[in-house]
């Protein structure tokens, strides 16, 4: 007959105890170890990109995999946000680089205006695209003054007088076309 409660037996037992309250201390305070190091990483974390995560609305939960999986969908949509405003902020600049374009022109019809001697400009018809623009215009000069008619011409562009005439003895009329593009 096996004697059960034999000394060395409960010694056996006793170290067998020990040993795995030993081992379940261990592997409780490595456990209680990586919460502390990645709780403290997640605090981390909150103080340096918590205004960037609620700007861009993202709530960690201190799960790795599902913080990463919700990281990593918000960048996707932000790459796609990107694109688009990429997209559009191409589409503005060359919308403002003809406007720019329509500007120029205008604003140099209205220097040819102001730089002519005429008494008085009138402008009939403006034709305008972003390739060829025209204008046609009177100027009326002064018949009695002495100064003969002048215009200056920007550069780029091409100025042609398609008609002149006396009108009344009194004033000149002179039908000009400015050109611009090609």
């Amino acid at each position: 007959m096996v004697n059960l409660h034999s000394k060395k037996r409960k010694v056996r037992l006793l170290y067998l105890l020990f040993f795995l309250i030993f081992v379940l201390a261990i592997a409780m305070l490595g456990n209680v170890l990586v919460m502390k190091a990645f709780h403290s990483r997640m605090k981390q974390l909150e103080i340096v990109k918590g205004p960037l995560f609620e700007q861009l609305n993202i709530s960690l939960r201190g799960i790795p995999g599902i913080d990463a999986e919700t990281i990593s969908e918000k960048k996707n949509v932000l790459i796609i946000q990107e694109a688009k405003l990429a997209r559009q902020l191409k589409e503005l600049d060359k919308y403002l680089a003809e406007k720019r374009k329509e500007i120029k022109f205008f604003n140099d019809l209205q220097e040819t205006l102001e730089t002519s001697t005429a008494e008085k400009k009138l402008i009939t018809k403006i034709e305008y695209n972003a390739e060829k623009s025209s204008v046609l215009y009177y100027l009326i000069y002064d018949n009695e003054k002495a100064t003969p008619p002048s215009v200056k011409v920007p550069e780029g562009y091409l100025l042609s007088i398609i008609g002149k005439m006396n009108f009344s003895n009194l004033y000149k009329l002179s039908l000009m076309k400015l050109e611009s593009g090609e």
